[in-house]
């Protein structure tokens, strides 16, 4: 029986981010280049409090792992923003829908992408579910009458960002925390730059959204909390569950998205939409069965080796 406290955890974190819609809804009419700038500013001073009272040590214990950990952090934290960035524009502009399918392509992109360029082998169910992504993604392009960008460029950059973390693999919690050391001092610079040319939001009165009113800065703070928390849940949850459960928990996150999108915020969801999803839940479905298969089948052998 897997730990209950690992599975709520990890539900909590993965609903966290289905839901966010919603939190970046609430800043209207900020850039998204801002928020995203805010986030990552933001985000440092919680994330090291929370290192420290969970009893790790500071940022400057990263300094101990080479150049080579330094400079894998730099180049995801960079991906890491960038994905902010586009995840934010998105829901700015009404493409939620199209965010969450997104985040249901990325787990094949990453069977995708090692068996590319690590040459990885792939199973036959692993080939079958990339087939039937790609169906969708054409599908998916013939019902937006373009092609998905932000679906696209959501999933290559958690892609690309997976691979990378793959180089420095240290505890979710330092890691980010690394990340945001490197993206602190441009994110503080930009921000600055605004408010200096009075084009920032900082050191508005208000920002709104339907009939809610908050304080702008202290919503702009908010960010950090909103990045640190579910990745504290989930850096929690990685520790005390195998990650083929952490990795069909994972859909949560895109299903809630898509249910936001299409309940609450009413965008447009035809026909042509749906059967791009029904092709991309197929080939998760595929994947996912044919996935814990595979890892009974692997456990099950030398069992029955030793009899």
């Amino acid at each position: 029986m897997h730990d209950r406290r690992g599975m709520a955890l990890a539900v909590l974190a993965f609903s966290a981010w289905g839901v966010l819609p919603l939190y970046w809804k609430a800043f209207g009419g900020i850039p998204a280049l801002e928020v995203m700038a805010h986030r990552a500013l933001w985000s440092l001073p919680v994330l090291w409090v929370v290192s420290l009272a969970a009893g790790q040590d500071g940022p400057s214990s990263l300094f101990r792992h080479g150049r080579k950990v330094l400079f894998v952090l730099l180049f995801s934290g960079m991906l890491i923003t960038a994905n902010w960035a586009i995840y934010i524009d998105a829901v700015q502009t009404g493409n939620v829908l199209e965010s969450s399918l997104g985040y249901f392509i990325n787990p094949l992109l990453n069977i995708a992408l090692g068996a590319l360029l690590f040459h990885e082998r792939l199973r036959v169910g692993q080939y079958v579910a990339i087939a039937m992504a790609v169906v969708g993604v054409a599908v998916a392009a013939h019902a937006y009458g373009r092609v998905p960008l932000y679906a696209l460029s959501l999933a290559a950059t958690m892609a690309v960002y997976a691979l990378v973390k793959k180089l420095a693999p240290l505890p979710a919690l330092q890691s980010m925390t690394g990340e945001m050391l490197w993206m602190f001092a441009p994110a503080a610079a930009f921000v600055l730059h605004l408010e200096a040319n009075d084009s920032g939001h900082f050191f508005s009165s208000s920002t709104t959204t339907e009939n809610l009113h908050f304080s702008t800065a202290a919503l702009l703070v908010s960010t950090g909390v909103v990045t640190a928390l579910p990745l504290l849940w989930f850096a929690a949850a990685a520790r005390r569950l195998p990650l083929y459960i952490l990795g069909l928990l994972q859909y949560l996150a895109p299903s809630l998205q898509f249910l936001v999108a299409v309940v609450v915020l009413g965008e447009p969801f035809d026909p042509a939409r749906l059967a791009a999803f029904v092709c991309i839940w197929s080939g998760l479905a595929v994947f996912s069965v044919e996935s814990v298969y595979h890892r009974r089948s692997t456990v099950a052998k030398p069992a029955s080796a030793k009899v």
